[in-house]
């Protein structure tokens, strides 16, 4: 299971983290297998690149949204 966690922002720079989004490992031990039958078109679900595109989209909308939130302020002045 794969959980979106929104960007971290390190103290000293402002800047977001690479490692903004953590992965949540499966207290399922054979969580490995049915997702290499998934990768491999055996069983129905996302695949394994399927889901970082999608971690990967959740991050750039928190990022797009923030940076929308930023302009709304700006332009209230």
């Amino acid at each position: 299971m794969v959980k979106f966690r929104p960007p971290s922002k390190d103290a000293e720079h402002g800047e977001h983290k690479a490692d903004a989004v953590a992965l949540v490992v499966r207290p399922n031990p054979g969580g490995w297998v049915k997702q290499a039958r998934i990768d491999r078109g055996q069983r129905d679900g996302l695949s394994s690149e399927e889901r970082a595109e999608l971690t990967r989209l959740h991050c750039e909308l928190a990022k797009v949204a923030e940076e929308r939130d930023l302009l709304k302020r700006a332009t209230a002045f």
